[in-house]
């Protein structure tokens, strides 16, 4: 399907993990996932950067496409997923309802999306540490908990959890395509060189400089002159602090 969708004959699977989601109200944020260029991913590169480079349009010619399938084990209070296939601007496509053994496949990288809110609704959103675990109970009651700090947070039989699997992989056109790719990726001085030429047109005095990716004043220079689109349309994030 893969293929087909994208028209590849190159397709380089990467990843698979399992979403766990419970009780959060209102929704999760609206965004893309991660971009990754041919030497540049989030192993070597700030996350800011990574999104600037491809909000950017500077770097096309070396981004890797990605496709995203994802698989619904169950169907639980809520947990739909709105995604923005026609772009940012467009109304959302929302899939919910019988969404269990159902699967999408597309391109979230460069595709918004977001998850609605997740029951149960009577109890709020429940935020944990890092260090939260989830397991069986071990009583005849069959509930699943997560447990943080010692204590109980949540306590709910396992297909009260919304839970969904998650592939990717890299997408290549041709063989040829996928060589060249490898052979010109990018040098950090390579991102320099492409984003100092960008604010140099725009009249900016700001410069790129690979040593000093902390400097505020160039990240706030970079988004503000290629910020990221903000949905129409989107939920209020579980997250937002205002």
């Amino acid at each position: 399907m893969a293929k087909e969708f994208y028209n590849a004959e190159i397709v380089e699977p990467q990843s698979v993990y399992v979403n766990l989601m419970v009780a959060i109200e209102g929704g999760g944020p609206a965004h893309t996932d991660n971009p990754r260029f041919q030497g540049r991913d989030r192993t070597n590169t700030p996350m800011w950067l990574l999104r600037s480079m491809l909000s950017s349009g500077l770097f096309n010619d070396a981004e890797i496409v990605q496709a995203t399938a994802i698989w619904w084990s169950n169907d639980v209070e809520g947990g739909e997923l709105r995604y923005w296939p026609n772009g940012a601007s467009a109304p959302a496509q929302v899939h919910s309802a019988n969404m269990a053994n159902t699967a999408l496949l597309g391109d979230n990288h460069c595709m918004f999306h977001q998850v609605g809110a997740v029951g149960p609704h009577d109890v709020g959103s429940l935020r944990v540490t890092p260090g939260a675990t989830l397991g069986p109970v071990g009583d005849s009651s069959g509930d699943w908990a997560v447990d943080d700090l010692g204590e109980c947070v949540f306590r709910a039989p396992l297909n009260t959890y919304r839970l969904s699997v998650l592939w990717k992989a890299d997408m290549y056109a041709t063989a040829e395509e996928r060589e060249r790719q490898v052979a010109n990726a990018l040098s950090m001085d390579d991102v320099a060189e492409r984003f100092n030429q960008d604010l140099a047109e725009r009249g900016s005095s700001v410069r790129f400089d690979p040593a000093n990716l902390d400097d505020p004043e160039l990240r706030a220079t970079i988004e503000q002159f290629h910020p990221e689109d903000v949905p129409v349309g989107a939920l209020r994030s579980v997250f937002a602090t205002s």
